[in-house]
């Protein structure tokens, strides 16, 4: 055997109810193992019995599709990953390509729950400290803004798994490595549908800021703007609409923080130098401690922190006119 060879993985965890990132176990593994050219070289997939929880969650069935009784009659995933180990071997792969961020750790967890139950994780850790996560690699290499999902992306380079669904661990293994061959074996730049769903996330991501922006926006005038507050914008005349853009950016942190501690009577605005930055306490939870490097500490209540916000602006106009200086 010769030349260079590539490992795309999945892995389906156990989930729901009282199974978190450091509880879940390893239900089932598929491989795609391809050469430079893309060409499969060997694809496995197998099911494995969790060593803590082996009788799966309402939501775990809906959302796997996995068979209960299958999962009963399965090997443990310790015996399972030792066959994935060997043929990483057999084709020189010493790292594991995956999507998203969970298999890694969801590997340790499995890994974790046999130790707890003197059970042998070697081939698990083993297996765990291969992976690599390519989403980001590949959402930079396609253009796209944001990460998709796997089903929604290899979709637009022509895969439809043959059997099953997606969240089936071999059809999202082979969903990801038509990903990868998408991205560095074919003109993907020319690629419609990819465009397509490129501009179609660039539209939701500018849709989901705009809302955002109008949220926060709502929040900060969500209390009367105070005297001081309305004197300090007139001052700016006909810039007037600038700043009090920029005095909403400073407001809906303040409120947004007083109407997520709303039982406190006093609040602490701590004003930081080198940039000119803050953080907002809660009277009963601030120390002195918390401004010990604090160029200035501003107590502010629900009805009188308009003061501060001019004084803090005021901050910033002098550190912008230094900084032109």
């Amino acid at each position: 055997m010769s030349g260079k060879y590539f490992c795309f993985g999945d892995f389906e965890f156990t989930c729901g109810v009282n199974i978190s990132m450091g509880t879940c176990e390893m239900l089932s593994v598929g491989l795609i193992i391809c050469d430079e050219r893309f060409r499969i070289a060997e694809s496995f997939y197998c099911t494995a019995r969790p060593v803590k929880y082996p009788k799966m969650t309402k939501q775990c069935v809906k959302l796997t599709k996995l068979d209960q009784q299958e999962i009963f009659n399965s090997p443990d995933s310790n015996s399972v990953l030792l066959i994935v180990r060997r043929l990483m071997k057999k084709y020189g792969c010493d790292k594991l390509y995956v999507w998203g961020n969970f298999d890694r750790p969801g590997l340790f967890s499995d890994a974790g729950m046999h130790r707890r139950l003197k059970k042998d994780p070697e081939n698990i850790q083993a297996v765990a400290k291969s992976i690599e996560d390519i989403q980001r690699r590949l959402v930079k290499r396609l253009g796209l803004p944001e990460a998709v999902n796997i089903a929604e992306l290899s979709s637009v380079f022509g895969f439809v798994p043959r059997q099953g669904t997606y969240h089936n661990a071999l059809n999202d293994a082979m969903g990801l490595y038509e990903i990868y061959r998408g991205a560095y074996g074919t003109d993907c730049k020319n690629n419609k549908k990819l465009r397509a769903l490129i501009d179609d996330r660039i539209a939701k991501r500018e849709e989901r800021r705009l809302k955002a922006a109008e949220r926060r926006r709502e929040i900060a005038l969500s209390v009367t703007l105070s005297d001081e507050e309305r004197v300090y914008l007139d001052s700016f005349g006909e810039k007037r609409d600038e700043a009090l853009e920029r005095l909403l950016e400073l407001r809906y942190p303040i409120i947004n923080f007083m109407k997520n501690h709303p039982d406190e009577d006093e609040y602490e605005l701590i004003v930081f130098d080198e940039p000119l930055r803050f953080k907002l306490s809660s009277g009963s939870a601030y120390t002195p401690d918390k401004g010990q490097s604090a160029i200035v500490v501003m107590t502010m209540t629900k009805s009188s922190f308009g003061r501060a916000v001019v004084d803090y602006m005021k901050m910033h106009e002098r550190e912008a006119v230094l900084t032109a200086e």
